[in-house]
């Protein structure tokens, strides 16, 4: 076979593998499970189950719990102001400011990220709960408030929230849905997660690894806001808070690896080696026939 078949050839076959795509749903329902994709906003992130239980006095650093009787979704984000806008928790042990300082990093293939966790509550009998929308944002205010709904949340579109002034918006894991002009081809990604993998409410039940270099040092406070449930996912928010924290020094090694590089860099690459074959292969001729 020649080279040019040979190129060709592998280029079908890397077409062929599975990759970070759009609308990819991560399955976190196995003890130790990990994932990837590409976000909306932020590059690639990373995310894994995790069933230790890191409490001890001082040690975890609760940030933000929504919760909503009889609702099948919820949404909220993190700050000291109120009024609060969504289903967040009023107190201000469990819903306040965050400071960038105050999120561990953790390095991972050599790549430097910031870690949040997540525990979910569930009923025991209907124990999955989907993830559906994730966006950070960094201010200069431990009050953060005045977001608008760009989207609600409904059957194959996420909530997507934004702010008019006062925050930057550094990482968004779903995008608009297909009915918004431009944006027919954002990232819906969702999370799915199985209660009955932990040991109960306060144990945690995921990691979230964003890149640290999206952040700005010069920026005081982190605000994360989160949407769970059906819609758009499919499995509905059924019982108690949804509660991200921050772990003191960072979280156990969990064994997550380094995440693939997307299917779309990697054809990117190998188109560079194609067009590279085949330019060698013109020189070669060219000498051949001198």
């Amino acid at each position: 076979m020649g080279l040019r078949h040979w190129l060709l050839a592998g280029a079908v076959a890397l077409l062929a593998l599975p990759g970070v795509g759009r609308g990819d749903v991560i399955n976190l329902l196995t003890n130790g499970s990990s994932g990837s994709a590409a976000a909306d906003l932020g590059g690639t992130f990373l995310v894994r189950q995790i069933d230790e239980q890191p409490t001890g006095s001082g040690k975890i650093h609760s940030f933000l719990r929504v919760s909503a009787a009889n609702q099948d979704s919820v949404k909220g984000y993190n700050t000291d102001a109120r009024p609060l806008q969504y289903d967040e928790n009023t107190s201000p042990t469990f819903t306040r400011n965050l400071k960038l300082v105050d999120i561990p990093t953790v390095l991972i293939g050599g790549v430097l990220y910031r870690e949040f966790a997540l525990d979910i509550n569930q009923l025991a009998s209907d124990s999955l709960l989907s993830l559906n929308q994730i966006q950070i944002f960094q201010t200069n205010s431990a009050t953060l408030s005045g977001s608008s709904l760009l989207q609600a949340e409904a059957a194959g579109k996420s909530a997507v929230i934004d702010f008019s002034s006062g925050a930057s918006q550094v990482f968004r894991m779903s995008g608009l849905g297909a009915s918004n002009a431009g944006d027919a081809g954002s990232n819906r990604d969702e999370i799915v997660m199985d209660y009955n993998l932990n040991h109960g409410s306060g144990s945690g039940d995921m990691a979230l690894y964003v890149r640290d270099a999206l952040f700005n040092t010069g920026m005081t406070y982190v605000s994360l806001f989160s949407q769970f449930g059906d819609p758009p996912g499919n499995n509905n928010n059924n019982d108690g808070y949804e509660e991200w924290f921050v772990f003191e020094g960072g979280l156990p090694p969990g064994g997550i690896q380094a995440a693939p590089a997307p299917a779309g860099l990697v054809l990117a690459c190998f188109g560079g080696m194609l067009t590279a074959g085949y330019g060698w292969r013109r020189s070669r001729k060219t000498v051949i026939a001198a």
